[in-house]
């Protein structure tokens, strides 16, 4: 069986949309994404005099002002020694 350029490619075009597009019985549910971020650098901010800001000017301390951005997770900053 041969097949012309046009078929070839509708036939493609096809499986491609059946593998990508889902039906109606695997409808994909919502998932709320989880925003984060690693503070680990700010104690070296606010040890060199670093400041945060509000939009609206007003100087907040750093996670506060993550927080208020919507980030629902932040890690820690931890301090590592080396056990030689």
């Amino acid at each position: 069986m041969l097949l012309t350029r046009r078929e070839l490619f509708g036939t493609s075009l096809a499986a491609l949309l059946a593998i990508t597009i889902p039906s109606s019985s695997m409808a994909a549910t919502a998932r709320k994404l989880k925003n984060g971020v690693d503070i680990s650098w700010l104690p070296d901010v606010e040890a060199a005099g670093g400041k945060f800001y509000t939009a609206t000017g007003h100087q907040v301390d750093g996670i506060s002002l993550l927080l208020q951005a919507s980030l629902s997770h932040v890690t820690p900053p931890y301090s590592c020694t080396n056990a030689d």
